[in-house]
């Protein structure tokens, strides 16, 4: 009897005892919970505060960046349609091409010793995929961010100004890296932009490195502008006797007793405005290039190296001599702008370079001298929006030769023998952007107009000479600018 009362007993209270230990179970739980989410709190609170902390650090960075150095962007679309003719009357249309050109413009702000410009720019065709007459020239310095080829970045320029004496009566600028050698006056006018190089654009056009020294001399003349420069170039360098701007074995020198030479540029430049002429501009330039020739005369050369010989003494190529005169007067009137720039230049060969590169490249090669004129004026048309319409016009002599080292398939008409002119429309669109339409028309009266070569007259080539020499080049192109 007393073992029945126990069991039921136990049976009825057990429920109750367990009961209760269970609910301490929960609480406790519920406990642990609650501090897990206050902790759970505190720990994306801290988050938020290291993002907003990094935040603040970024902006710092940045703030420190952008008080040091200047950041421009500059966008080109263009769209041209070229009409070749060659001299056998024969015609080809390459239309619709599309390039666009980038540039990232670099400068530091103010400073009164150092200053730093640069500029990142890409330069390629529409659809081009590699095979574009543009790419032989992708890995040759002189060309880079000047000729379409792909998406790739290059700096076209990087320097520095070192500010000497700029208190005195004579301050001087020493500037020194990748220089502004290209884009020079008067470009300046069809692109309706301001001068971005101080080296005229009739005798000098690529990417060149060098230094440069230029005196002030407006204090001591009390003339506007005033200033002489000079500057030292190197368009490429001899490693012992491999050149960087090729690489053929018939300069690598087994046994040879001289080597190909480094090409340099010298030159001087005096300029001012002209003190009886408002918003005017002269200039003065005398360069010497050293070694000049073409690359393209390398690869030439080493096609025939097989089968040629080309003696034990390889030497080095000739030099070429430019002076040029440059005037520049704008706001004629607050409406005209003008320009005129004449040329002369005189390339004398070295005798490697008269005899054996000419028969080697069935050219003929010899001292010769040649000039170019260059005029052109713009006028802003009395409209709300200020649109401009301008006219250029270039005449090169049979030998003309240029200091631009641009590939004449690029349409630079101031390379041409003969003559060339050029319509354009400038449309202000609004914010510094514009809409240019233009025309462009080239009569090659003389072969070879980017070369060294003596020119032949094209209307005296023989049938299969004239099948393979363009006689005639139009383009009529509509660029779309915009500078942010």
């Amino acid at each position: 009897m007393l073992k029945k009362i126990l069991i039921t007993t136990l049976m009825v209270s057990t429920p109750f005892l367990y009961g209760n230990t269970i609910d301490e179970r929960i609480k406790k739980l519920e406990d642990k919970l609650l501090l897990l989410e206050k902790e759970n709190k505190k720990l994306e609170n801290t988050i938020e505060d290291l993002e907003d902390l990094e935040e603040r650090v970024d902006d710092v960075e940045k703030h420190s960046y952008s008080d040091k150095v200047e950041l421009t962007v500059d966008l080109i679309n263009q769209r041209d349609s070229f009409t070749k003719t060659y001299g056998n009357g024969k015609s080809y249309l390459d239309d619709d091409m599309w390039s666009t050109k980038a540039m990232i413009n670099l400068k530091s702000k103010e400073n009164e010793r150092f200053k730093f410009t640069g500029r990142v720019s890409m330069y390629k065709y529409w659809g081009d995929w590699g095979d574009g007459d543009g790419y032989k020239y992708k890995d040759d310095a002189l060309y880079q961010g000047r000729i379409p080829v792909d998406s790739t970045l290059y700096f076209e320029r990087a320097y520095v100004d070192w500010f000497i004496n700029p208190e005195s009566n004579l301050p001087f600028v020493f500037s020194i890296g990748r220089m502004p050698t290209a884009d020079g006056p008067s470009n300046q006018f069809r692109k309706d932009g301001k001068i971005s190089s101080n080296y005229p654009a009739g005798i000098m056009e690529a990417v060149l490195d060098g230094m440069l020294i230029s005196g002030n001399f407006e204090k001591l003349t009390g003339v506007a502008n005033s200033a002489v420069r000079v500057g030292y170039m190197k368009l490429s360098t001899d490693f012992e006797g491999n050149s960087t701007r090729q690489n053929v074995d018939i300069y690598s020198g087994k046994g040879r007793k001289n080597q190909y030479e480094d090409q340099l540029g010298i030159g001087f430049f005096l300029e001012s405005s002209i003190p009886s002429i408002e918003d005017s501009f002269f200039q003065y330039s005398y360069t010497i290039a050293k070694d000049y020739g073409s690359s393209q005369d390398l690869e030439k050369l080493q096609a025939v190296s097989d089968n040629y010989n080309l003696g034990e003494d390889v030497g080095p190529l000739g030099d070429l001599y430019l002076s040029s005169y440059l005037l520049e007067v704008k706001n004629i009137q607050d409406s005209m702008d003008f320009f005129l720039q004449y040329s002369q230049s005189n390339y004398k060969p070295t005798a490697f370079d008269k005899k054996v590169v000419a028969t080697a490249l069935s050219k003929e090669i010899k001292e010769t001298t040649g000039n170019s004129y260059w005029i052109g004026t713009r006028y802003q048309l009395p409209i709300q929006s200020k649109p401009k319409i301008g006219f250029e016009y270039n005449k090169g002599s049979r030998n003309w030769l240029s200091g631009v080292l641009t590939p004449s398939y690029l349409n630079y008409k101031l390379l041409t023998r003969g003559e060339a002119y050029e319509l354009y429309y400038i449309q202000p669109i609004g914010g510094g952007n514009n809409i240019t339409f233009g025309f462009v028309n080239i009569d090659y009266k003389y072969t070879d107009s980017s070369d060294r070569y003596v020119g032949k007259e094209i209307s005296s080539l023989t049938s299969g000479e004239k099948a393979s020499t363009i006689d005639k080049l139009t383009n009529a192109y509509i660029r779309l600018q915009f500078s942010f």
